[in-house]
């Protein structure tokens, strides 16, 4: 069996662990997503090649769907393995892995990274986050904020909240 991958490269051979394919789902998935092209020398590696390629996806956390489409190239049957781009990211191996494409490589997310994942699957954006040990009163200079939005909005912001019928806390009243 030969392997030619279009975003991803290993070698589909005897010494082949369902682990290697799974990996190269999760890093697609919690990527853009991608495909991968299998060429068999031998029509009897399809069976065993269609079995790997659904264990693999049942290894994955959550399990991704993958499609696959058999085409015949130069007399050789190729098969292609479509991996969709996670919509329930971040996807895991089954030992755990959480795994991004890096060029043509992979490599295992930093923590950052599955922090900043974990919240945009969950529509959260960094700026949204509270920050600790923060204060209104002594971190935002009240004199600072009123210019700018007088200059952004055309009006202050007692008259806007009143305008949008919003309470106002008595440390925003001039």
């Amino acid at each position: 069996m030969i392997v030619e991958v279009t975003d991803c490269k290993f070698v589909f051979d005897s010494d082949f662990e369902i682990s290697d394919l799974e990996k190269e789902y999760v890093s697609l998935s919690n990527n853009e997503g991608g495909k991968i092209e299998i060429q068999l020398e031998n029509r009897i590696d399809l069976r065993a090649l269609n079995k790997a390629i659904v264990d693999a996806a049942d290894n994955c956390i959550p399990r991704i769907l993958v499609h696959t489409k058999n085409e015949i190239k130069d007399n050789k049957l190729i098969v292609i393995i479509s991996v969709p781009q996670g919509n329930q990211k971040p996807y895991r191996t089954k030992s755990g892995e959480y795994l991004i494409k890096s060029g043509a490589d992979k490599r295992q997310m930093s923590t950052q990274e599955l922090q900043r994942m974990v919240l945009n699957s969950a529509g959260i954006s960094t700026e949204e986050l509270p920050i600790h040990n923060s204060s209104i009163e002594t971190d935002i200079d009240k004199g600072k904020l009123y210019l700018y939005f007088e200059q952004e909005y055309k009006t202050n912001i007692p008259d806007f909240c009143s305008k949008m019928k919003l309470a106002i806390t008595s440390y925003w009243k001039i």
